[in-house]
Parts: C-alpha cells; structure tokens; sequence
C-alpha cells in the first residue's frame, strides 16, 4: 500500500491482514521513523458499527502526534458523513495540544 502525502512524503507498507470488511492491518513506513503496523476493524455494535485503530510499535517520541492525527482524521470523516465540513489542520492543531498536555501529565 501506498498513501502520498504530498510535499510532506509517502509512506508505504505490505498489507499484512486483509479480511473484508472486518480488518485491515498493514505496516506504516515513513521516512525518518521506525517501521510502525496499522490495524484498522469493524464490530457490530448495539445501534451501528465500532471501529478500532490500533497503530503500535510507534516510539514515545511519535505516538501524540499520530494520536492526534488520527483523531482529527476520524473527526474529518464523522463530519463528512454528517454533511459539515472539518478542517483536518485545525481540529489536529487543537487535538495536539490536548494529548501533549495528557501525556506530559502521565
């Protein structure tokens, strides 16, 4: 797999689970980190779908921004889904400094 992020790189990986539409896992290479695995899953769920993402093997140094990244992803698609449009860059921009400040209190 391969997600192009523009000027900021690509990153690559081997998919390593893929069993639709329950999970997909796959490895996360990005230049200048150590190799991480993303796994994404769908359970039924009293009223819908709950969805789980899991990307471990990420260091200490790496782990808030991708939290935040993550979340503001999920936040993009919740609004996206509901009709009203969410800026990715602000709502991480926000989210940033609230898992630092979680993570400094740890």
């Amino acid at each position: 797999m391969r997600f192009d992020f523009g000027d900021d790189g690509d990153c690559t990986g081997e998919i390593l689970v893929w069993d639709p539409p329950q999970t997909l896992e796959y490895e996360w290479r990005f230049a200048g980190e150590d190799e991480s695995v993303v796994r994404w899953e769908l359970h039924d769920a009293e009223g819908g779908t709950l969805l789980v993402l899991d990307h471990r093997r990420l260091g200490a140094d790496q782990a808030t921004g991708y939290a935040a990244g993550w979340h503001a992803h999920l936040d993009v698609l919740e609004g996206y889904l509901a009709g009203t449009a969410v800026s990715w860059q602000q709502r991480f921009d926000a989210l940033l400094s609230d898992y630092r400040a979680t993570s400094a209190d740890a």
